[in-house]
């Protein structure tokens, strides 16, 4: 081989090896992109699937943009995003109409890419008798719609609009429906009207599972009929910077706004709910009063394989609004811990709900501290209840009335009671409050 044609071999690895490591050092070769708007299918459901499927097994991304229909189930293969861009996406699927695999994405360009309720039937308690999955989900993690307790990874859903068409409630399954996964996101996304609980992270835990490392952050919520966010079988999660408007619906369900609730043999533990602003005061009503029950529930009333370590801090409650009487507000507590331990109350501020922050069902070894209840409480509650716990903390709380609200309390809102068979608890430096 001469010397010249030796150097130009040479030159050509060298160029092939730099340009596979430049791609490796951006995280890998370049994905390919497919819209799924060019290729065959009687539905947008079947073209996705068909664009998904032209993608073989490495990474790449299916693009839909202009709307239309899913009259079929579309399943996202590993390594794939799906990216909505513009559109409002209705469903007759008799179940999820999104589930997405192990490393894959569904993420939309704006909140004009809007993902819509199947409108299939509801046969029994929320099911589609035809495939046994929910009509309620709209989106939703392969390994737990296969089988509920299964262990998912790696799932994004980010910056979709999902809202609600159908004319029936619900209040066991979930719009977005995370499951037992790990590594998990719904991020940005904005639910509108849907008629059951809005964003779940956990599943059940008869396999042994459990969701881990899950983020729940910077979503908006505006009118969801039932618990807007939930966790239920989880370790590690966090909830933070979520907004949360109008909530529960004429008609359905009572809601708890944040409900951390695990089922018998679920495990919760390092839950952070942070930054969060609940905005009760334009909530629904109908005959039977407000609609939203509660502003953030920790509650452990079931058997559980542990919890511990959850945190709730910096968020702000709104009940009431101060300078009306009636409709909207929360009907029970801004904050309640039932049958809970461990777990730390602070710096969140609470405005005009009947029981401010509530401690009940034997709930032990909690602290409540450096928190602003302002117009809390009535004739017969206070800002702060304790009842039938002991061995609680309650310190640097700072409980007032101000003169503008339509019904001033006075100092009945600056009380701390503790009732039932309450003791042992550790009240101290609470300014200005009346303990009793």
């Amino acid at each position: 081989m001469s010397i010249t044609r030796f150097f130009s071999v040479v030159l050509s690895v060298l160029s092939v090896t730099i340009f596979t490591a430049s791609l490796y050092a951006q995280g890998g070769p370049r994905q390919r992109i497919v819209n799924a708007n060019n290729f065959p299918g009687a539905d947008i459901g079947a073209k996705i699937n068909a664009a998904d499927k032209s993608l073989g097994a490495g990474p790449g991304e299916i693009q839909i943009s202009g709307g239309g229909r899913f009259d079929t189930q579309v399943v996202i293969s590993p390594g794939h995003t799906l990216r909505l861009k513009g559109g409002v996406y209705k469903s007759t699927v008799p179940g999820a109409s999104i589930l997405l695999s192990d490393n894959t994405a569904l993420v939309a360009d704006s909140w004009e890419s809007v993902l819509e309720e199947t409108t299939a039937a509801n046969d029994s308690n929320g099911l589609n008798n035809r495939t046994g999955q929910s009509v309620f989900t709209i989106v939703q993690g392969r390994a737990g719609a296969l089988r509920n307790g299964d262990l998912s990874m790696n799932i994004r859903v980010e910056g979709v609009h999902f809202r609600g068409a159908r004319s029936d409630f619900n209040s066991a399954h979930q719009t977005v429906s995370l499951g037992n996964c790990h590594n998990c996101e719904a991020s940005r996304n904005w639910l509108e009207n849907t008629r059951t609980i809005g964003i779940q992270a956990g599943g059940g835990a008869m396999y042994g599972h459990f969701a881990k490392n899950v983020r729940i952050n910077d979503n908006l919520f505006t009118g969801v009929a039932s618990q807007n966010l939930a966790f239920t079988n989880v370790v590690g999660g966090e909830a933070r910077r979520n907004r949360f408007q109008r909530m529960g619906q004429v008609g359905g369900p009572g809601v708890s706004v944040i409900d951390v609730e695990p089922n018998t043999g679920d495990s919760i533990d390092d839950l952070l709910i942070s930054d969060n602003i609940i905005e009760a005061e334009e909530s629904a009503a109908d005959a039977g009063g407000p609609k939203t029950t509660n502003g953030i529930v920790v509650n452990n009333g079931n058997p559980t394989k542990i919890f511990a370590r959850v945190r709730v801090e910096r968020n702000t409650i709104l009940g009431y609004n101060k300078h009306k009487a009636g409709g909207g507000g929360i009907i029970f507590a801004g904050i309640l811990l039932r049958t809970a331990k461990g777990t730390i109350v602070s710096s969140n501020k609470v405005h005009r709900v009947t029981r401010g922050i509530l401690v009940d069902y034997q709930s032990t070894g909690n602290v409540i501290e450096n928190n602003l209840l302002e117009d809390c409480g009535s004739g017969s509650t206070g800002a702060i209840m304790l009842e039938d716990s002991s061995g609680n903390t309650v310190r640097g709380n700072t409980l007032r009335s101000t003169p503008d609200n339509v019904y001033p309390l006075g100092d009945r809102g600056r009380l701390i009671l503790q009732g039932g068979g309450s003791r042992n608890n550790r009240i101290e430096n609470n300014p200005n409050a009346l303990v009793h």
